[in-house]
């Protein structure tokens, strides 16, 4: 939100210099992201007039103009043809930059005659306004005022992040408010007198039962007759234009500044374009709405919307109609002044994609109890402005509320953040806050909450307010107790637990093996969601940020795949990526899972002279995995790959890598289907690793022990039926005497010579003796041990 400082310090009675109000501020929570000064574009520009203005000698378009500044005249060479004797004009001096063009102004001879500077048109100093003459101002401004002084630009601009709690926030009163609570000044009191009705004339309004339940339990107005409207006067343009609004006129003015300066945004319709009275109701589908944006909108059935006899005129809360909206020739108005329940608003914003400074404010909660106070407010200043007779309020909805009661211990407040604050002083910071406190028995208050403050609903809340008012920076800082308790407390740190320790071990790992480490939403579109969950059921979001992030992921991966699409398209190529996350199975908390996944997109490389980079294929995918896997503790001995995978994968370049019967990990190239449907180009392999499918650590292990004898190789080939796993063949071989250390497949041969159905599979293994050199009989009696265990468990036959 935009805050201008001059406009801040009307409700704010202070002694404090700015940067001491931007600094407590952002500690109150309301962060100043940034501050400007728009004034600075009119630096050397000056309110002046027109003495007199005589015919250019050589020129019969042009003008000379002598120029009185307050402080002396200049001849000024001039072509508008409405400079004219006695206008009062913006000058632009020597030295000055014209914001539209960036010329510098300087000292000029046009056609013979000297000219000290340049008379200002609105398109040359970046307004709205006549292009061909120059701009002609009010003939009460005093000579020489700072022409940034006259548009109100003269101030700090602060760009303010509210919280979507702080709906308070969103109007310049409630910013002063926390600023006062604060001890940053006095909160000056508002001058809201009740308008006394001066004509009898009403308009019939309806509530329908349905949307006061809940839409808006409360509707008020009045009619106001004979307003004549036109243009805003300079104080209220130039309070708009500091917050970025565009001045439209006097009766759509006032409405937005009730909602800048105190929170309280409403509508303004013209009587005469309305049919009959105004009704408050739920829309039914497809009604049809041309709002004020010049679109038209087509409404589901549900939405708060108010309708005249003939159709609706507003999207409550949000937007008017173009129908009933005013302009300069509206004589009679109809004045709103509502409270709208925030998810209604919401819900209706987020249908219709509608944003105004309306919703921002009626969505997170406005105050209910400034509906007639902002309405007097409202009604004063159009009467001030435009003239008119005020009718009679009229309401339909209930006023009274019950006011947030919240029983509070003060001592609660040492206990919860350590720091210390005196009862009467907290009294002080939370009555600052529009609080009304009253003692209890057994050291107890109770607290009356504001109506502007939606967000106190417990102790809790108070409390926090009470350390933010005070200052986060006063919470003392206390070390942890050192001994046997520490050392319990990180023993018993979720870090240690096996599978946070599994986390950050995999994230070490393939960071080491190149890979970088992404952050992606849980959601993902229904259609991508599709493809990976097998037919489960999805498990769509009530309230989705957008229609690309509705549903829960049923696996990490396309997350991973869109996001690697995009950095190729922003020239990264090559992109190797993985995320350590949840991905969901259902909507129980036992239905997340944890898993690493990885993506490798394009090449091994980059391009080079010395080697050609080949496309990413599933090895480097699977080298990922088995890295991951006895980083992470895992017995590589017991794993067993199986040729199958989810139907994403490509079905001829996919493994999966069971543990004890348990899936563990999947990897290989992605399925064209998925390469199409993201609209990826290139090689795309992947894997998956379940982190809460692992085992068990094993037993540590020991330091790398050299044997001190010569180790011995030997090579055998099996004859063995196509679907027996090489992993089952090489943990037979390992487990038939501890002195074999290593065994690798350097063969796999089908074809002729082999049966049909049949593999030969060769492979080596290495024994390393500890106790003495190995013996042929040795060798001979581990080879024939080896030769039994793998005939017997596959049914296969040493290769002659």
């Amino acid at each position: 939100m935009k805050v201008p400082l001059n406009w801040l310090t009307k409700h704010l009675q202070t002694d404090a210099s700015d940067e001491d109000m931007i600094t407590r501020l952002t500690s109150l929570g309301l962060v100043v992201d940034a501050v400007s000064v728009p004034g600075k574009a009119f630096e050397g520009f000056i309110v002046a007039r027109i003495v007199s203005a005589d015919r250019h000698p050589q020129a019969d378009r042009l003008q000379v103009c002598q120029v009185e500044t307050g402080t002396e005249t200049l001849q000024i060479v001039c072509g508008a043809p409405n400079a004219q004797a006695g206008l009062t004009v913006v000058l632009a001096t020597e030295g000055a930059i014209v914001p539209s063009n960036q010329m510098v102004i300087g000292k000029a001879v046009m056609r013979g005659v000297e000219s000290r500077g340049m008379l200002c048109s609105a398109a040359e100093l970046g307004l709205e306004g006549d292009t061909q003459g120059i701009l002609e101002l009010e003939d009460d401004i005093a000579l020489g005022t700072p022409f940034a002084q006259y548009m109100g630009l003269d101030t700090l601009i602060l760009d303010v992040d509210v919280t979507p709690n702080r709906g308070d926030c969103l109007s310049l009163r409630g910013m002063a408010r926390d600023l006062a609570a604060s001890g940053v000044g006095a909160l000056a009191m508002l001058q809201i007198r009740v308008i006394p009705a001066t004509t009898t004339e009403t308009l019939p309004v309806t509530l329908s039962p349905v949307a006061e339940k809940e839409a808006c339990p409360l509707f008020m107005g009045r009619v106001i007759k004979g307003v004549k409207n036109g243009p805003s006067p300079q104080w209220l343009q130039n309070a708009l234009r500091t917050v970025g609004i565009r001045s439209i006129s006097a009766l759509v003015d006032v409405t937005n500044y009730m909602a800048l300066d105190l929170g309280r945004p409403m509508h303004v319709f013209d009587t005469a374009r309305l049919k009959g009275g105004l009704h408050v109701r739920l829309s039914e589908d497809g009604e049809q709405l041309e709002a004020l944006d010049d679109k038209t909108y087509i409404l589901p059935k549900g939405l708060p919307v108010i309708a005249d006899d003939a159709g609706l005129v507003s999207l409550a809360g949000i937007m008017g109609g173009k129908a009933s909206g005013c302009s300069l020739e509206t004589t009679d108005v109809f004045l709103e002044s509502a409270y709208f329940i925030p998810r209604a608003i919401a819900r209706a914003g987020q249908t219709t994609g509608i944003f105004s400074e309306s919703r921002a404010r009626f969505e997170r909660g406005v105050d209910k109890g400034l509906v007639q106070t902002g309405l007097e407010r409202a009604t004063q200043l159009i009467l001030e402005l435009c003239g008119g007779d005020a009718g009679p309020v009229i309401q339909v909805g209930a006023t009274k509320t019950s006011p947030q009661m919240i029983k509070f211990a003060p001592s609660s407040v040492e206990k919860r953040t350590g720091l210390f604050v005196d009862v009467s002083e907290m009294t002080e910071l939370l009555e600052g806050l529009g609080c009304m406190v009253t003692p209890l028995e057994d050291d107890l208050l109770t607290v009356m909450c504001p109506t502007w403050r939606h967000d106190f609903v417990i102790q809790d809340d108070l409390i926090e307010e009470i350390v933010r008012l005070k200052g986060y920076d006063m919470i003392p800082s206390t070390p942890l107790p050192k001994g046997e308790r520490t050392r319990d407390f990180f023993e018993s740190a979720p870090g240690s637990h096996l599978r946070m320790r599994r986390e950050w071990i995999a994230r070490r790992t393939l960071a080491a093996r190149g890979m970088a480490e992404t952050l992606g939403w849980s959601f993902v579109a229904e259609e991508e969601a599709t493809l990976f969950a097998e037919g489960a059921p999805l498990y769509p979001l009530d309230n989705p940020i957008s229609q690309d992030l509705s549903v829960m992921r049923p696996r990490v991966l396309p997350s991973l795949i869109l996001t690697a699409a995009r950095n190729v398209a922003k020239g990264l190529l090559n992109p190797a990526l993985f995320e350590v996350a949840s991905h969901y199975e259902g909507i129980r908390a036992q239905d997340q899972k944890r898993m690493v996944a990885g993506v490798r997109l394009g090449q091994t490389g980059a391009r080079h002279w010395r080697q050609k980079p080949e496309s990413v294929s599933w090895t480097e995918v699977k080298a990922d995995v088995w890295t991951l896997l006895e980083a992470c503790g895992v017995n590589m001995d017991h794993l067993q790959l199986e040729s199958q995978g989810p139907s994403f994968y490509h079905p001829g370049r996919v493994a999966s890598v069971f543990a004890g019967g348990q899936l563990v990990a999947v990897f290989g190239a992605l399925h064209p289907k998925i390469l199409k449907a993201f609209n990826v180009k290139g090689s795309l392999v992947a894997f998956e690793v379940f982190l809460d499918h692992l085992p068990g650590e094993g037993a540590p292990k020991d330091a790398l022990t050299l044997s001190p004898f010569q180790t011995v190789a030997r090579d055998l080939a099996f004859v063995l039926d196509q679907k027996v796993p090489a992993q089952t063949v090489i943990n037979l071989v390992k487990e038939t005497d501890p002195l074999i250390r290593h065994v690798t497949i350097f063969d796999v041969y089908e074809g002729e010579g082999i049966p049909d159905g049949k593999k030969s599979l060769g492979l080596t293994y290495e024994m390393a003796p500890f106790q003495a050199t190995l013996t042929d009989a040795d060798l001979h009696d581990i080879m024939d041990r080896v030769i039994a265990r793998v005939e017997t468990a596959t049914g296969g036959v040493l290769r002659a």
